[in-house]
């Protein structure tokens, strides 16, 4: 080493010694105990410095670790997002299969519908709310079977009455003569009279038969035709829930379709109310032309 450096550094190592405080009379043990303590302590400042950038080293490491994990994390979320979609995509795709499918069945539900509502002549019903249309039906049906009831016991009563009626004036006019004659006249006539009484009977009671059965047929069919619009209301329901955002005027237009259903059974109800009084009208004709027969045997007898 040159002399001129040497001196260079011991200058250096006064001043950094009168910096610290060390007087520059101290003797060369003072200025070398001072300078070991220096060592020592630049050591100690040496190993915690380490120890920090250690610590900061791990704690790095450790963070970038939670950050690889949040990140799989992220990943993984965004990977069962992605899986959901799909799932929810194709729970939406086949919903809308079913929707269309149900529109699909109302349409052909509402064509039968509407041909047997067009058949029965029935077109107002539609214009009230199905349970009102209901409780209509269940009233006008009790109301039927009343009057269907009434007019037989009225047709039972009357054919009695007559009857009772006709011999009661046979037995108070006729002198003992005149009943001995009218059975005489009764026993000739009585295979060309009681055959047509029977006969007359025979078409009554097909007749009343026949208004039964017609009666039980309307009620058959508006019972049927309820309950398809309960059905189609539950489902239309259903279809509204499940589909209220994607399908709102598809579901509109099946409403209309149920209302006009509605409307097709008032009608078809009303054409069996119009067919019944027809019956009606028949039956106490040929009840009236039963009593006229009745009088003329009774003529007969006489």
């Amino acid at each position: 080493m040159d002399h001129d450096e040497v001196w260079t550094e011991l200058d250096h190592i006064s001043k950094r010694l009168q910096d610290d405080g060390m007087s520059p009379e101290a003797s060369a043990d003072d200025r070398q105990r001072r300078l070991w303590r220096l060592l020592l302590r630049s050591e100690a400042q040496l190993r915690s410095a380490s120890q920090e950038l250690q610590a900061l080293h791990t704690e790095q490491n450790n963070e970038k670790k939670e950050v690889e994990s949040y990140v799989e994390h992220i990943r993984g979320l965004l990977e069962d997002r992605e899986s959901l979609t799909a799932e929810y995509e194709t729970e939406n795709q086949e919903l809308r299969h079913e929707l269309q499918q149900i529109k699909q069945q109302q349409e052909s539900q509402s064509k039968e519908l509407a041909e047997m509502l067009v058949q029965g002549e029935l077109e107002e019903i539609a214009l009230s709310s199905p349970s009102e249309q209901v409780a209509y039906l269940l009233v006008e049906r009790v109301t039927l079977l009343e009057r269907l009831e009434a007019a037989e016991r009225k047709l039972d009563g009357q054919d009695l009455a007559g009857s009772l009626e006709v011999d009661h004036q046979q037995s108070s006019s006729q002198s003992p003569w005149k009943k001995l004659f009218g059975l005489r006249r009764s026993g000739q006539n009585k295979h060309s009279i009681i055959p047509a009484q029977l006969e007359q009977v025979s078409r009554e009671r097909s007749e009343r038969l026949r208004l039964e059965r017609d009666l039980e047929e309307a009620s058959r069919r508006l019972a049927m035709a309820h309950q398809d619009i309960r059905r189609l209301t539950s489902e239309l329901d259903a279809a509204k829930d499940n589909n209220q955002s994607s399908s709102g005027f598809e579901l509109q237009g099946t409403v209309q379709e149920v209302e006009n259903l509605k409307k097709e059974v008032d009608n078809l109800k009303h054409c069996d109310m119009m067919k019944l009084q027809l019956a009606k009208e028949e039956n106490d004709k040929l009840h009236s032309e039963n009593r006229a027969s009745q009088r003329e045997a009774a003529q007969y007898r006489i």
